[in-house]
């Protein structure tokens, strides 16, 4: 972003500080999009510098909660009684599609 800003300081266009915080806020992914409603509850704003702290902070705790999730894997029936219930959409499926017969 600060290279973007450079190359247009250059070309005689200005670029105001809160211009590129917003502008690099909006342009996250939704990872962090707890972080982007945090930012707008709080009534200081941060300069460049500042988010740029802030974004690294947060980012290792992204990957600190992303090597924490766990996969839960279930043994059981289970699994039985869904595959009929399944069976018995279909078929009302296909009578619905193929409408009344005349």
């Amino acid at each position: 972003m600060s290279n973007l800003a450079a190359k247009l300081t250059t070309l005689g266009m200005e670029v105001h500080e809160q211009f590129m915080v917003q502008f690099i806020m909006y342009s996250l992914p939704l990872e962090f999009s707890q972080f982007q409603v945090n930012y707008n509850t709080i009534k200081d704003k941060w300069n460049f510098k500042e988010l740029k702290a802030m974004l690294i902070q947060e980012e290792g705790r992204l990957k600190k909660m992303k090597d924490q999730v766990a996969n839960l894997v279930g043994l059981g029936s289970a699994s039985s009684s869904k595959r009929t219930s399944s069976r018995k959409d279909k078929r009302n499926v296909k009578n619905f599609v193929k409408g009344p017969q005349s």
